[in-house]
């Protein structure tokens, strides 16, 4: 279900400042999956190239030999988006190369 509570404009707004979907989800009460849903109904793209520097920086670490633990933990994101950015951090280093 799409929440009733915030307004397209409220959700550009949100979506500028807070940049991810589970974010604005968490600050307003609601699900991921209600914010994707209207963000995707009114035609709203999703965050791109705002976590450019941090991806780099994780790859980074990663190939340095950081722990994903520490990663993940210092990060704040799970250890399956580590893995998922080291994943695409490495396609798009092979295809620059």
């Amino acid at each position: 279900m799409v929440p009733s509570r915030i307004t397209k404009k409220q959700l550009v707004k949100f979506h500028k400042e807070k940049a991810t979907d589970q974010k604005i989800a968490d600050s307003i009460g609601v699900t991921r999956q209600a914010i994707h849903q209207m963000r995707v109904k009114h035609g709203i793209p999703k965050a791109t190239g705002r976590f450019d520097a941090r991806d780099k920086e994780i790859f980074k670490r990663f190939k340095r030999g950081d722990k994903v633990n520490s990663i993940s933990t210092e990060s704040d994101i799970s250890i399956p988006q580590v893995y998922r950015i080291v994943k695409r951090m490495s396609n798009k280093q092979k295809k620059a190369g």
